[in-house]
């Protein structure tokens, strides 16, 4: 069996191209695809799920560290699907970027989540779920780790390591390689717009070239060609349910607008009630995690209590710590770091680092402190 990686970044580290010439090399034989990426360009994805579904010979495809965002649409297309138990799998909403006009933005808009929905019908294709089900894990960016891959469906088997990764350990590092990639995203606005554009663009050209396909083949072995009246005439049931299908998720442009409406006047009120219930929480000594929280976009009341909760327990540990060094006549180091195990790095220089370095640095128990 032939090994092929895609490991990186989609679309920067690793291309549609790159897979292609590694399905064309292998020619026909069996292969085994490793993933490990935290995503990237959607137009790449497509294409490399495509190459996967078409390809002659056996397809498994291995989670070995990450396939998450647009990484995780790829091993769908696979005959089967295995994990490293210390794997993370992220499934979510299609990200878009643009810059206009109201009519272009809820243009785009619309394609952004034409292509939501169709990533979500190959999600529940795969796992079984339902559209509402898988809906809501990608509106919610839902991470999968360990068994949970294959209880939720998108895996098949568990492979069983060395290591002793941690959920919570595995979780963090997914979670900062995900963000540094989705903040290189955004500086790349009209690029990401461009590429959800070509993505769209693809997937609809797969679709007209399968029916222009099916429209040429002639009838065989005498049978009487199929025309759309006949299809009409002999199977009315099966027209209507294609014809539902294909208006799934379609609204007509003056309900659009009132939906847009409605969620923009909902989402200011739940958004202005969430950063007043962070403010709430307010205790002297946490300002700027609170403000931090305020403004992420997501933290509720509770998640800032916790948060708190958390760095109180801290604080009160090391000044234990403290005490307790200071009892033996024993001073701590200079940097705070008890004894040298575990690493600290000041957040300014964490900023600095890639987003791989990031990942290892958090991995292998580092410590931001600010």
């Amino acid at each position: 069996m032939k090994t092929i990686t895609i490991s990186g970044e989609i679309g920067w580290d690793v291309e549609a191209s790159d897979l292609r010439r590694a399905l064309q090399a292998a020619n026909g034989e069996d292969v085994e695809i490793v993933v490990n990426s935290p995503g990237g360009y959607v137009s790449h994805a497509l294409e490399m799920y495509n190459l996967i579904r078409n390809y002659a010979g056996h397809t498994l495809v291995k989670l070995s560290g990450y396939a998450m965002s647009a990484a995780s649409y790829i091993p769908l297309a696979a005959d089967r699907v295995v994990a490293e138990d210390n794997a993370i799998y992220m499934i979510h909403n299609v990200i878009g970027g643009i810059y206009g006009n109201h009519n272009e933005i809820i243009k785009y808009g619309e394609t952004v989540k034409s292509m939501s929905k169709m990533l979500g019908k190959a999600y529940a294709t795969r796992s079984g779920k339902t559209t509402d089900e898988i809906e809501a894990l990608m509106d919610a960016e839902s991470y999968f780790f360990g068994d949970e891959m294959v209880e939720a469906g998108f895996v098949d088997e568990i492979i069983a390591t060395e290591t002793d990764a941690d959920r919570e350990t595995a979780m963090t590092g997914a979670m900062v390689a995900f963000k540094a990639l989705e903040s290189k995203l955004g500086t790349e606005a009209a690029a990401v717009k461009d590429d959800i554009t070509k993505a769209a663009a693809m997937a609809g050209s797969m679709t007209n070239q399968t029916r222009a396909q099916a429209k040429a083949t002639p009838a065989a072995n005498g049978d009487e060609a199929m025309t759309l009246d006949k299809l009409k005439a002999d199977h009315p049931d099966l027209v209507a349910a294609i014809a539902a299908e294909a208006c799934d998720g379609m609204v007509n442009q003056e309900e659009l607008q009132k939906q847009v409406n409605t969620a923009r006047t909902e989402g200011a009120t739940a958004e202005s009630t969430r950063i007043n219930d962070v403010r709430a929480q307010s205790i002297p000594g946490h300002e700027d995690l609170i403000e931090t929280m305020a403004f992420d976009g997501k933290s509720t009341g509770a998640d800032t209590a916790l948060a708190i909760v958390a760095s109180e327990k801290k604080k009160g540990a090391q000044a234990a710590a403290d005490l307790d060094a200071d009892a033996n006549g024993v001073v701590p180091p200079a940097d705070g770091n008890q004894g040298g195990d575990q690493k600290q790095m000041a957040r300014g220089e964490f900023n600095k680092l890639d987003s791989a370095s990031r990942s290892t640095f958090v991995r292998d128990g580092g410590k931001i402190i600010d």
